[in-house]
């Protein structure tokens, strides 16, 4: 499963570089979580958990140091002292036709959407509810997202969800 999770980490990454993007830590959790979640697991595969800036999976943050301790992965630190992680080489993995699928439906909808933090953290907070509560009006989802202490708002869980029919769509 971790050989699997390291795949889609390091195609994400990728991705995101042809995008011109080097992401950081709480980018690529997110999207991983949407790429998996597009493939149906809704992040339970690899125990992604309420946090502060929505699902976060210590899995994923495993894996991704993993990756840049073998080298496959670079870590740069910006301006700010965030760091931004970029791919050594060009490998060539089955997961980056998937991971690629959904960053172009992201881009898409906002081609800012990489650089935009609180819209990706929204759109991954609304998923991991609507997939937790799957009942549950907007209203609802964004109390429950409200008790986990998301700044989230019930116009945002609406904006999301039509956003999330398209990206999401297999």
């Amino acid at each position: 499963m971790e050989k699997e999770l390291a795949r889609f980490v390091f195609a994400t990454v990728q991705v995101l570089n042809e995008y011109g993007v080097a992401p950081r830590t709480t980018t690529i959790q997110k999207v991983v979580y949407l790429v998996l979640a597009s493939r149906g697991t809704n992040g339970t595969t690899h125990s992604f958990v309420p946090f502060l800036y929505g699902p976060y999976s210590a899995d994923v943050a495993y894996v991704l140091e993993a990756l840049v301790l073998a080298g496959f992965i670079r870590e740069e630190c910006d301006e700010w002292g965030y760091r931004r992680f970029r791919v050594s080489g060009k490998k060539q993995l089955p997961e980056v036709e998937v991971v690629r699928e959904v960053v172009k439906r992201l881009h898409e909808l906002s081609p800012s959407i990489f650089d935009d933090l609180p819209r990706l953290i929204s759109l991954a907070e609304t998923q991991w509810l609507k997939s937790k509560y799957p009942k549950e009006a907007p209203e609802e989802l964004a109390k429950r997202g409200q008790e986990l202490g998301w700044k989230i708002t019930t116009e945002n869980i609406r904006t999301c969800l039509s956003w999330l029919e398209e990206v999401l769509k297999t």
